[in-house]
């Protein structure tokens, strides 16, 4: 992921950066244009979701997880930021999990650290925008370290 991010860094464009766990700090979760969110915008953020997460158990709906609340302040950030391409560390959380949200990722990866799957996906402005056609997704591009090789759909 953190490859990913300094290419399209390097190439000038905007990007959000959402990872898991943090190791010291939990803003750490959170880059924008490969620095963390400082405090104020992380309490800022936490404030607008946890409204949003507040007025959802009104509804009826159960609270999002903590995993969820912070991918919410993710999204929100980068949203704010106007980030061109997000770049989201996901794990084995299966078709359940919060950074699976995303219907029609760019590229997305599949590479194993140790024994362990690591799964990430990078999201350009358009497939945030983009309306899903079924619930099938559908992927521009797909590489894994497996295959080693680039699959163009």
């Amino acid at each position: 992921c953190a490859y990913m991010q300094a290419i399209l860094l390097f190439e000038g464009k905007r990007v959000g950066f959402f990872t898991s766990p943090h190791l010291v700090k939990l803003n750490e979760r959170i880059r924008i244009n490969g620095k963390d969110i400082d405090d104020d915008t992380f309490c800022r953020i936490f404030a607008k979701v946890r409204q949003v997460a507040e007025e959802l158990e009104k509804e009826g709906l159960e609270h999002p997880s903590y995993f969820e609340f912070l991918y919410g302040m993710g999204m929100l950030a980068f949203e704010e930021n106007d980030a061109e391409y997000i770049v989201l560390e996901t794990g084995l959380g299966g078709k359940l999990d919060a950074t699976n949200s995303f219907e029609h990722p760019f590229l997305s990866v599949i590479t194993s650290v140790l024994t362990i799957p690591s799964i990430w996906a990078v999201h350009s402005k358009r497939s945030l925008k983009k309306k899903p056609e079924s619930s099938k997704k559908a992927y521009r591009y797909f590489l894994t370290a497996l295959m080693k090789e680039v699959v163009g759909l």
